[in-house]
């Protein structure tokens, strides 16, 4: 499903989605992990709730929550797709500068990012 080239119907995009939760399972699993367990299943999450797989909003989440967000974000504007040119990493880095300045954790994770390019 991650190579298709074109729109993921409702049922392969549930599939997809999936993958916060075995990661997170087989992370909790491992002693030690519990804290990188809830980060790597928060990474989904948005600002604004409309993030998977529990809606958490920005107040929810935790400074490394946001690192792990923004980081991924920024992976999946800049990777290449079967459906899409990946975007060169100042035009991701503005779009998700956007979605950021309203929460001081993320900002100051997205300026760290930002300051490597």
């Amino acid at each position: 499903m991650l190579e298709k080239n074109g729109k993921l119907t409702p049922k392969e995009f549930q599939q997809i989605k999936s993958h916060v939760y075995y990661t997170k399972n087989i992370l909790r699993s491992i002693k030690g992990l519990e804290e990188i367990a809830e980060i790597a299943g928060n990474h989904h999450e948005k600002l604004d709730g409309s993030g998977y797989p529990e809606k958490l909003r920005a107040a929810d989440l935790s400074t490394l929550d946001c690192v792990m967000t923004v980081g991924d974000i920024f992976q999946a504007l800049t990777e290449q797709r079967p459906y899409r040119e990946g975007l060169d990493p100042e035009n991701a880095l503005k779009i998700i500068e956007k979605d950021v300045q309203a929460n001081k954790l993320c900002y100051d994770a997205f300026s760290q990012l930002k300051a490597a390019f």
